[in-house]
């Protein structure tokens, strides 16, 4: 659902598609590091669990790649060995949309920002147990099931955030902000498997779910690919106000959502 949030956003700018103008190799790496990560997750749901110590080797192994990438990510931005040039007729056109992005805030501290920024976390943190709770009833009292309210309701809900921040970012002309805005929120959200699985103790928790959640792995996998490719190609032609890689996200969302109900 995050990823499709992007072609959401895409349909902001209508003139050209958001992959066209965001395209750089640090976005290439940080889509291929979630596919890979994904890929992992499928992979361990399916071959079933590895326990040691009372860990699940599946989900340390996506906790260290996650970390791996991260890394990668940061040292490639401090020193990037690849870039693509864009010529006069691909760069993104100039706007008063494009620079406005820190007025209003430009004079704040450094410290006034972190503190302000720690808070609304936090607010987003205590809302997750909220939510999660009432998702947790819906799925029990409705004959939708945990799996399919987690994957579409919660994961509604839970990405409002993502939401917000990503169409104020394309908004503000920071399109590379908001791919990596949700690309970085799944790599950590997946390494968060780590985490339940250390709390968790009936078991390894990829050993309790099924073809459902890896099916969802795996459509992650063909979204993110599919914008993975966008940016490589960065297509000029718009479809529905969206890039074609946009359109097409939607339509495999719209798609996989029907397998998920037929598995839930």
């Amino acid at each position: 659902m995050q990823i499709a949030i992007l072609a959401l956003a895409d349909a902001l700018i209508g003139e050209r598609g958001l992959s066209t103008l965001a395209g750089t190799a640090s976005l290439l790496l940080q889509g291929n590091g979630l596919m890979i990560v994904l890929a992992l997750a499928a992979a361990g749901i399916t071959a079933g669990s590895i326990v040691a110590l009372g860990i699940d080797l599946w989900t340390t192994a996506l906790f260290v790649v996650v970390i791996v990438v991260l890394a990668a990510i940061h040292r490639y931005e401090e020193h990037p060995y690849w870039e693509h040039t864009q010529d006069s007729s691909d760069a993104p056109a100039e706007g008063p949309d494009i620079e406005p992005a820190a007025k209003g805030t430009s004079e704040w501290t450094t410290t006034r920002l972190l503190a302000l920024t720690a808070l609304t976390g936090l607010v987003v943190v205590i809302a997750g147990f909220t939510v999660t709770r009432l998702a947790d009833a819906i799925a029990t009292q409705s004959a939708l099931g945990a799996s399919f309210v987690g994957a579409i309701l919660l994961a509604a809900v839970t990405s409002l955030p993502e939401l917000s921040t990503t169409m104020e970012a394309v908004r503000l002309g920071r399109h590379k902000l908001a791919f990596s805005n949700i690309f970085g929120t799944n790599l950590l959200d997946a390494g968060f498997l780590f985490i339940a699985d250390v709390f968790y103790t009936e078991g390894a928790i990829l050993g309790q779910v099924g073809s459902f959640s890896s099916f969802a792995a795996l459509l992650g996998i063909l979204l993110t690919g599919t914008y993975v490719a966008g940016i490589l190609q960065r297509p000029k032609r718009v479809v529905f106000r969206m890039g074609v890689d946009s359109a097409l996200v939607i339509l495999l969302y719209l798609v996989g959502t029907t397998v998920m109900y037929g598995l839930r």
